[in-house]
């Protein structure tokens, strides 16, 4: 009987020991998880300024085209659809990781280069 208890124990110990260690990796991997949701938050911060200093010069374009003298004015309704089009571009560059690839420790996104 103690040879039997002795071997229950070394069973339990040993199970422990590799349940330990499965929560080590899970926590490790938890770790990994919250580092990687944390670049995925600064490569869409960088984006999104990307695209602030995109829409402000497409502003400075669009008003420089209106004043100039030997090209026409457009109209508010095409310097409407240009925005629009514009817009929906970037609407769509702005998904997921899938669109994101890691260059150099940076993220960038494919869709806008």
């Amino acid at each position: 009987m103690n040879s039997e208890n002795t071997n229950n124990l070394s069973l339990q110990a040993v199970l422990l020991t590799m349940m330990l260690e499965k929560i080590d990796n899970l926590c490790n991997r938890i770790n990994e998880m919250q580092i990687a949701s944390g670049n995925i938050k600064e490569a869409f911060d960088k984006l999104n300024g990307r695209i602030g200093a995109f829409e402000e010069k497409l502003e400075q374009v669009l008003q420089h085209q209106s004043f100039e003298p030997d090209q026409r004015t457009a109209t508010s309704a095409e310097t409407d659809e240009e925005k629009e089009n514009v817009s929906q571009h970037l609407n769509q560059s702005i998904t997921f990781e899938s669109q994101f690839v890691k260059k150099d420790d940076e993220w960038d996104c494919q869709t806008c280069y």
